[in-house]
């Protein structure tokens, strides 16, 4: 049939050629929308790992940090009393066995949760006193001991500060992209709709 253009008027077959294009249009737009949501649900459950990985590392260096408060004020307390010389060793009332154990912080992949270990052993110079009248435990230490591990405990608050803030720099990148994906799929969306909208207009 011999298509006749103007007018508003097409040849049949070259509406049925036309229709076709159209179908095959909303086709892959169906199968790319189908993608672009599995590729979001990826996404989410990417952005769901980065998001506990930024809460572990906050909460391993606010363990930290609490620790090192109580270490920093035990220390001002010897240094005071020895006039500041590190190597006596004292009695420090304040400090329980829990501060005077080495600080073991390990991630549990299962509940992800920051978990303290505790064998029991004493920081290397702590000497444990026999307990008193009142069954407390007592230990002595030095300053260069409590200040060793100070340290320590700063070098590893320093390199999770340092992981916190990459694994922000992934949450955020990762938000970004997830948000680009969105708006594709809302576009292809409204491209179908605006195709089948057309279609059925060209039926009438």
């Amino acid at each position: 049939m011999q298509a006749v253009e103007g007018n508003g008027r097409v040849s049949i077959d070259r509406y049925i050629q036309g229709l076709g294009e159209r179908m095959a249009l909303t086709s892959d737009g169906d199968l790319a929308a189908v993608v672009m949501a599995e590729e979001i649900r990826v996404q989410d459950g990417r952005i769901a790992q980065a998001l506990r990985d930024v809460q572990l590392t906050s909460a391993a260096r606010d363990v930290i940090s609490k620790r090192v408060a109580v270490l920093r004020q035990a220390l001002a307390q010897l240094r005071t009393e020895n006039k500041g010389k590190d190597e006596v060793t004292k009695p420090v009332p304040s400090l329980t066995r829990d501060d005077l154990t080495p600080l073991d912080i390990s991630v549990n992949t299962v509940t992800s949760r920051i978990e303290v270990a505790d064998d029991g052993a004493l920081l290397d110079g702590v000497v444990p006193l026999p307990k008193g009248p009142d069954g407390k435990e007592g230990f002595e230490v030095s300053g260069s001991v409590l200040d060793a591990e100070i340290r320590r405990l700063e070098g590893l608050q320093q390199g999770l500060d340092t992981e916190r803030e990459v694994r922000m720099i992934d949450l955020n990148n990762l938000m970004n992209k997830r948000s680009n994906m969105i708006q594709w799929l809302s576009n292809v969306s409204k491209k179908h709709s605006e195709t089948q909208a057309g279609i059925i207009n060209n039926l009438r």
